[in-house]
């Protein structure tokens, strides 16, 4: 036999001990150039390689934002934060690999993926790691501001919305809570984006709502009012007078009541006839404040009122008001008035006329400011002594006013002065006696 053909010989017979030594050897471990979950594992067994990456720690990266719309990074490690553990058992890619082709498997490499047979974590960690991001900070969070209209000036303006930095906790639970399932099942680091689930502004600049605001605030803006007093036109409010009367709070107009009641009593005064024959100021004044909030032109009427002579008798011993029209008496109404015995809870007695009628009015004295419907004011000026409701009083008459007197106003019902502040009318006479 030649000496070539006996090396030839030699060579194959090592590479088939080789070959037959890698079959046996590679039956329980695993090929050269073998990767799982990304970690190199040729040569060890499936025992080694299920310790080794249970014993890997995934991580979890949450990306958040700040607000300037930056990213915050934090990261949370699902094992020595959360107590997070997993169990492998590679066995079975062991028994997929072809052993009788390992040097193949050695020169082209393979790569396999493994999920946990089993995987568990502490709840109450995770919930408190999730409750330290950094968005659901205080410092860190500011609500979002929907885009609004204000109104300055007699212009229009809209402040645009401000989608600030906030994300919901529930939101951010349910989120992390779920990768960190998904992260300790696949056995793998993960990455958790918030950013699109941050909470932004309802109303924006752009909104059609807001535009079609817009567009009927203007149509209000460019309006007029025309003010009828029994079929004859009185006054024409114009568009700039409109926007003088008009503030806005909440997007929203509403009309200066100031303002309201001043126009009222202009016109009011300008057409006033007698103490008989007027316009009731408080119902001029609702409607003109009706009209103002119309996007259109729109009218106004009112008519006098032709009053009855009327005349009212308060007994302060009887605690008793009585209020007659042309000598007929039409109405009766027990009352509390002040306590003729002290100075300071001294009800006037005398003869007096209505000098002044007015609806939701607020009474202000040295200890109380109190909010009454009706006043019907009955002193020189018409605003320090009248007849008004007191809602905070549940009995009339009797002994009230020796124990828990008015300030020197009488109080009535107020369904009682509702009525009378319907009938009486300006200049009629009260007479107040003991």
């Amino acid at each position: 036999m030649k000496k070539g053909t006996k090396v030839l010989i030699g060579v194959i017979g090592v590479l088939a001990v080789l070959y037959a030594v890698g079959c046996f050897y590679f039956a329980d471990h695993f090929i050269f150039n073998t990767t799982i979950n990304g970690i190199n594992v040729s040569l060890k067994d499936a025992t080694t390689v299920s310790e080794a990456i249970s014993n890997r720690t995934p991580i979890l990266k949450i990306v958040q934002k700040d607000s300037r719309g930056e990213e915050v990074i934090e990261h949370i490690d699902l094992t020595n934060d959360c107590d997070g553990t997993m169990s492998f058992d590679v066995t079975d890619i062991l028994s997929k690999q072809n052993r009788f082709l390992w040097f193949v498997t050695a020169l082209t490499g393979a790569d396999y993926q493994s999920t946990p047979v089993d995987y568990d974590y502490s709840e109450e960690k995770l919930l408190n790691e999730v409750a330290g991001l950094y968005c659901l900070q205080g410092e860190n969070i500011i609500y979002p501001t929907d885009a609004q209209i204000v109104y300055e000036n007699g212009e229009l303006q809209i402040i645009n919305e401000d989608n600030g930095c906030y994300i919901d906790e529930d939101t951010v639970w349910e989120i992390v809570s779920e990768s960190c399932n998904d992260a300790l099942k696949m056995g793998n680091d993960l990455t958790v984006n918030l950013t699109s689930s941050y909470v932004t502004a309802d109303v924006t600049s752009e909104s059609q709502e807001l535009q079609d605001k817009i567009s009927e605030f203007n149509e209000i803006l460019d309006k007029s009012v025309s003010v009828y007093v029994d079929g004859y036109l009185a006054r024409t409010i114009e568009p700039g007078e409109v926007k003088e009367m008009l503030a806005m709070n909440n997007s929203e107009f509403y009309v200066i009541d100031e303002k309201a009641g001043e126009m009222a009593r202009e016109i009011a005064n300008e057409y006033y006839v007698s103490d008989y024959k007027y316009i009731d100021r408080s119902v001029l004044k609702a409607r003109i404040i009706t009209a103002l909030l119309e996007d259109y032109d729109s009218t106004v009427t009112v008519n006098y009122v032709i009053s009855v002579k009327g005349y009212v008798d308060v007994s302060i011993s009887n605690q008793m008001l009585y209020y007659y029209e042309n000598d007929v008496l039409v109405l009766s109404s027990p009352v509390v008035t002040g306590d003729q015995d002290d100075p300071e809870y001294y009800t006037p007695t005398g003869t007096f006329k209505v000098r002044k009628k007015d609806v939701d009015c607020v009474l202000r004295g040295d200890d109380y400011v109190e909010n009454v419907d009706y006043w019907i004011g009955f002193d020189s000026t018409g605003t320090i002594y009248g007849l008004h409701d007191a809602s905070w009083r549940s009995e009339f008459g009797g002994d009230i006013y020796l124990t828990d007197p008015s300030h020197g106003c009488v109080n009535m019902p107020t369904d009682k002065i509702a009525e009378l502040y319907k009938r009486i009318p300006m200049g009629a006479e009260i007479y107040i006696h003991n």
